[in-house]
């Protein structure tokens, strides 16, 4: 061992003490076993307490920060920083005194582990290890060697169980990787763990022994459960993960596997951290009921450090994991679907890819800087293959004890979108499903959808137009339930696709879309015919943040597609609001399809506040016969309609005092009479004529209260259709459709 520095700081006692405690007279020992590490890499940090003090001396020792690190309360631990960290240990012995001590661990971020470890610590493994259930050591190569050891292994690593034995064992009957093991993986080679074997890992390491990937850990269909979790009681934050790194293909859970649970594990530079393929009921029973669960883990990739095949080669040649998790099997266990919770996925093509309609339930996870898709379940051609009957993808909301349960997607901002070859063959190879761009969440077929409270949003947002073809859509689906979500700045909030039979489930309630190019849309990508309930969202043309000055839709309906709107009961509860801004383009509902307008029944007295932002020949704003009701309690949620009656003020504005009729004549050239009526105590009147075809504010015209008429001159309009809306006091009463030849 190479003994540290180190600095010992007597405490002194508070000002009241009436003694300070004393600092032992003699200096004890600290020793590490190697002051610098490769990234994935171990050191060994121990204390020994003076020898010349005398036995009967006891000592509690408490080590900071409490963070990749085996423990925080014995003489010696091991320690697996990503960064450069300084350890330092606090040590109180029976006598009184308090001393500290620290030293300070070097990390390089990308570096040849077998060079820089030196040979004389390095274990060499064998091929292959059959479980003795009947040996001390079991014939567990990891078990047989203390903490923080590294072992090199050459080529693939078999673990067998004991064929002397029926299945199951007992539950220590395992192999077990300690406390800051590290195992260096050679070149494409891989470990298997087969035949009735177990594998449990502690703070464990998984990496490329130099500068080329390993293949993956291979869970085979005929072992035991798998296990990896952290180090520590707390259930929230471990004192030590394991990691996943370097890997072509991560942790592989083969055909007919174990079920498996996973706390706590880093899975960092792998080009797929995890290939799930495990169908049906595993060859044998679990020794231990587990959930088929994904905690507290992280997944995240670096183009720097990723090694070969996908070596850094400068700014305009870099790779990103392709996908953290590919799911191809359907996961079936204790619970028919997969529990995936608290867990952080940054920096890759895809999230979560998923090829079957295989059940996942999102809980209380992060998902950022995705450049095709968070999550996405593409069959790759034909309908997603269905594996359980309950084909759903679960974002339940709620909470999870005291901690609300919310799934966040962060799209890339646009200058993050890389210009390599890696996006450019997997946009073409993979992206076609993805007509609407960067996708929070994307599924085909009749996989189900139902999102609560997530929140999907563009943090640095620029104009839409802008993140062409990299536009952005929080959900894309063909059967959904979305509800009390939160779509910020992105392109599309929702893009809704339709069956040819345009049945299945279409659902968005409680919802607020802010700032996004298109709120809701009705996609033809499928069918070209269907119903949507929307109810009680909240379409809002721009965020504190946003800076798009084009159009804004709220209800979008596509060319060729026929819509229809529906309610909860018969009245529509959405709310539009256009953020009070003076330039063009706001719609919030826009039917491009005019051969077949949009029917959309709300309370008579909302009907003047969105008429103004409505193209008249293509969407019927039909009344459902009575006001807008006292106490209102369809929209709980804070979206949608409020649920208090609208203000006095505003009632009287929208009363039949105010009036405005059809122009006369119309269709018109040169000029036109504008007939209207305002209350009597009305303060101010103005017209506001728009362009039809893009919305674009041509002229703000007063008008004389007193008067009930108004000539609007045309010399300089040309041939088209306008709209034109009465304002009373700033607030919209109706809008008129003006066409002019």
């Amino acid at each position: 061992m190479v003994a540290l520095s180190f600095s010992a700081h007597a405490q002194k006692a508070s000002p009241v003490a009436a003694k300070i405690p004393p600092v032992d007279p003699c200096l004890p020992s600290f020793y590490t076993s190697q002051s610098t590490i490769c990234q994935g890499g171990s050191a060994v940090l121990s204390f020994s307490p003076s020898s010349c003090v005398v036995t009967s001396t006891s000592y509690t020792y408490s080590w900071s920060p409490a963070r990749d690190i085996s423990a925080t309360n014995t003489a010696s631990v091991v320690v697996n920083p990503l960064v450069t960290t300084t350890y330092t240990i606090t040590v109180t012995s029976s006598t009184g005194s308090v001393s500290s001590y620290s030293t300070t661990i070097t990390v390089q971020a990308n570096c040849c582990q077998t060079s820089t470890i030196p040979a004389s610590k390095i274990v060499e493994l064998n091929n292959d290890y059959v479980y003795n259930y009947g040996s001390t050591t079991h014939n567990d190569p990891f078990r047989q060697y203390p903490p923080g050891t590294t072992f090199h292994v050459t080529g693939d690593l078999t673990l067998h169980g004991d064929p002397g034995y029926p299945y199951p064992f007992n539950t220590n009957d395992k192999f077990t990787m300690p406390p800051g093991t590290v195992l260096l993986m050679d070149a494409f080679a891989a470990i298997y763990v087969q035949d009735g074997a177990r594998l449990e890992t502690n703070g464990a390491t998984i990496t490329a022994a130099c500068n080329s990937m390993w293949r993956g850990l291979y869970v085979r269909g005929t072992s035991d459960q798998f296990d990896m979790h952290g180090v520590g009681t707390n259930p929230s934050n471990a004192l030590m993960h394991n990691r996943i790194m370097h890997s072509m293909s991560g942790i592989v859970l083969e055909d007919h596997g174990p079920e498996f649970q996973l706390n706590f594990v880093d899975f960092l530079h792998n080009y797929s951290s995890m290939n799930i393929a495990r169908n049906g009921a595993p060859v044998h029973t679990p020794s231990t009921g587990i959930l088929n669960k994904i905690v507290y883990c992280t997944f995240d990739s670096d183009p720097t450090l990723m090694k070969a095949p996908y070596t850094y080669n400068g700014s305009a040649d870099y790779w990103y994991s392709f996908a953290h998790i590919q799911v191809s099997g359907n996961v079936n266990g204790t619970y028919p679907y997969m529990v995936f919770q608290n867990n952080t996925l940054n920096h890759s093509m895809f999230g979560i890819r998923a090829y079957t309609a295989t059940p996942l339930r999102l809980q209380s996870s992060t998902f950022s800087n995705f450049y095709l898709a968070g999550v996405n379940y593409a069959s790759g051609g034909g309908p997603l293959p269905s594996v359980t009957g309950n084909d759903v993808l679960t974002l339940p909301g709620g909470s999870i004890g005291s901690q609300p349960n919310t799934c966040t997607f962060n799209f890339p901002s646009l200058p993050s979108y890389p210009a390599t070859r890696q996006f450019t063959h997997d946009l073409t190879a993979y992206g076609s499903p993805l007509t609407y761009g960067t996708t929070g969440i994307r599924t085909d077929g009749s996989m189900l959808v139902d999102a609560t409270s997530a929140v999907f949003r563009q943090a640095t947002p620029v104009d839409h137009a802008a993140f062409q073809p990299h536009l952005q859509t929080g959900i894309h689906a063909v059967n959904l339930t979305a509800t009390s979500n939160n779509f910020l700045d992105v392109t599309y909030g929702i893009a809704q696709d339709f069956n040819t039979a345009g049945t299945g489930i279409h659902s968005a309630t409680q919802n607020l879309f802010e700032g996004c190019g298109a709120g809701y849309m009705f996609s033809s990508q499928e069918g070209t015919t269907g119903t949507a309930l929307l109810d009680c969202n909240t379409f809002k043309r721009v965020s504190g943040q946003s800076v798009n000055t084009g159009q804004y839709f709220g209800i979008y309906v596509q060319p060729s597609f026929t819509a229809t709107i529906s309610g909860t009961g018969n009245v529509r509860n959405n709310k539009f609001l256009d953020g009070g801004l003076t330039f063009n383009g706001f719609q919030a509902i826009y039917n491009a399809n005019s051969i077949s307008p949009v029917n959309y029944q709300t309370y008579d007295d909302y009907i003047p506040v969105i008429s103004q932002w409505v193209d008249p020949s293509a969407v019927n704003l039909v009344p459902v016969g009575y006001n807008y009701p006292n106490n209102n309690t369809d929209c709980v949620s804070g979206n949608g309609l409020p649920r208090q009656a609208p203000s006095v003020e505003s009632s009287k504005l929208l009363s039949d005092d105010s009036q405005l009729d059809q122009n006369v004549p119309n269709p018109a050239h040169g000029s036109t009479k504008i007939l209207y009526r305002v209350p009597n105590d009305c303060h101010k009147a103005t017209l506001l004529v728009r362009r039809a075809m893009d919305g674009q504010v041509l002229e703000t015209l007063p008008l004389d209260v007193k008067a009930q008429s108004s000539v609007l001159r045309l010399e300089s309009y040309s041939a088209g259709t306008y709209f034109y809306t009465l304002l009373v006091d700033g607030s919209p009463v109706a809008t008129r459709r003006l066409v002019v030849e």
